[in-house]
């Protein structure tokens, strides 16, 4: 249930953030400016989707999920195989965005 409620907390997160990201440039909500901001929220976006690409790595191992993986519709499963794919096949580049793996970001 961990990985379950942290992937919950994470979307919520992403929506935050992408929200910002989509605020207007010219209103002023603090001292730093729209770009300082709009970059914070990218960088934030990147570590959340990150996140995720963790959380659904660990629930794809778990016993209880697959046995709940196997009660599910097929366009269920073809779903959820999808998003697992998706973030394996760009686990790197999530890492290297989130600031994670600081030497493999390239300037």
């Amino acid at each position: 249930m961990t990985q379950v409620v942290r992937l919950i907390v994470l979307f919520e997160d992403l929506k935050v953030e992408l929200n910002s990201l989509a605020l207007d440039r010219n209103l002023v909500t603090d001292e730093c400016g729209s770009h300082f901001r709009q970059m914070y929220f990218l960088r934030r976006a990147f570590a959340t989707l990150d996140e995720m690409q963790q959380a659904f790595h660990k629930l794809n191992k778990l016993a209880p999920i697959k046995a709940i993986r196997r009660q599910f519709h097929p366009e269920q499963e073809a779903r959820w195989d999808k998003t697992v794919k998706f973030f394996s096949a760009n686990q790197k580049f999530l890492s290297s965005q989130s600031g994670k793996s600081r030497a493999s970001v390239r300037p």
